[in-house]
């Protein structure tokens, strides 16, 4: 079983740059290539978008507008009930004063006065009712106003409301198309890697992969055969088995791109990082801190093997100290190499290699990240290739 370390680097690379132009929507690879096989299909049914939001848009006015007027109808019933039982109370008061008997001419006096100001107080109290309901409803009354105007101004300006989104939704499925056009080396690598990874998860026994690799030296270390102060190296995998440590740079390249001078040529850099890793494992400097567990026979060298994997396609020829392989041979090409490592030797470096990743923060499994589905993207090479706007 192989365990794996970190996350790809060019799919951290990948949502970075999305995330910095605004895009956050797409979870995996997979989900940016629908994205582009459904491009012209949005384009055409933006204006249909923009009308449904616009008749959502319209029925949550509306319904606002009838919880308002609900509201309204409510406030004005208790208002009119409270009015209406002050009203009875007082002609009650009234009814009562009317039907007393007078016992001396001062009373008598006295509940007339008292009966023509319960009158008064019936007449005016029946006069203001409407306007003391109107003032009790004057703050939903405006509110309902307002709804009510913003619900006809919505009517009259349907269609340039229309308008404004299919050019707002044509807007930003043009940038999103834009960015991913500008980002297919950037997905082209990360679903190389992924596949990478996908394939040495297959491999046998006791290996550790770690994907994307970064350390720091300082001072430089120095390649007095390539003349060469090496201030950082960065893999993009190293897999770690019983047969050593493979220094992997993934190139997920069509052949028009392996032909092209204009593109830098992987194999030094790998020579570069190989290098590197073996001083780390086996050289006696300030850079290696490491040492395997004692053996009988003396101390045991940790052999480095470069290879750069083409997932579909490689060049003709052989290069010196790198193995050029494509994703269909690097298993089995892997597998030929003498075991020269037990499992505890093959843990003691895995430890040592991960503690020693300058991408500590990094240090955890792609699974719940970024990812790029490679199951859904089948022709990546045809990233460079293909000048239609539907990739893959």
């Amino acid at each position: 079983m192989t365990t794996v370390h970190g996350k790809i680097e060019s799919i951290k690379q990948l949502k970075s740059q999305l995330e910095q132009r605004g895009i956050t929507q797409f979870n995996s690879v997979g989900d940016l290539n629908n994205f582009m096989k459904s491009y012209k299909f949005e384009i055409q049914s933006s204006e249909d978008q923009a009308t449904e939001k616009y008749e959502r848009l319209l029925a949550k006015l509306i319904s606002e507008k009838e919880i308002i007027q609900s509201e309204l109808n409510e406030v004005t019933r208790q208002k009119t009930l409270e009015l209406l039982t002050k009203l009875h109370r007082l002609k009650n008061k009234h009814d009562v004063a009317k039907s007393k008997q007078n016992k001396s001419a001062l009373t008598g006096l006295i509940n007339w006065y008292w009966e023509k100001i319960l009158e008064t107080r019936i007449t005016n109290f029946e006069q203001n009712i409407d306007y003391r309901i109107q003032i009790a409803t004057a703050d939903t009354s405006k509110k309902l106003k307002r709804i009510q105007q913003k619900v006809e101004d919505f009517k009259l300006n349907m269609e340039s409301f229309i308008d404004e989104q299919k050019e707002l939704k044509i807007r930003k499925l043009d940038h999103i198309r834009q960015v991913i056009e500008e980002l297919k080396p950037v997905i082209a690598g990360a679903v190389g890697e992924n596949k990478v990874v996908h394939k040495l998860r297959t491999l046998t026994g006791n290996n550790t992969l770690i994907n994307d690799y970064y350390k720091q030296f300082n001072p430089p270390l120095y390649n007095r055969k390539e003349v060469d102060h090496i201030y950082s190296i960065q893999a993009d995998h190293i897999l770690i088995t019983n047969a050593g440590v493979f220094n992997i740079e993934t190139k997920n390249w069509s052949k028009k791109s392996i032909e092209n001078l204009d593109l830098r040529s992987p194999v030094q850099q790998v020579k570069r990082t190989g290098f590197a890793l073996w001083v780390q494992l086996n050289g006696n400097s300030r850079y290696s801190d490491f040492y395997l567990d004692s053996h009988h026979w003396g101390r045991k060298e940790i052999p480095v093997h470069n290879i750069v994997i083409m997932v579909n396609h490689k060049p003709l020829g052989k290069f010196k100290h790198v193995h050029i392989k494509t994703l269909k041979e690097v298993n089995r090409f892997i597998t030929i190499f003498d075991k020269v490592l037990d499992d505890h030797e093959v843990k003691q470096i895995s430890d040592y290699l991960i503690k020693s990743n300058d991408r500590k923060s990094d240090n955890s499994s792609t699974e719940n990240d970024f990812q790029s589905n490679i199951s859904q993207v089948k022709t990546i090479n045809d990233l460079y290739s293909s000048s239609s706007s539907s990739w893959w």
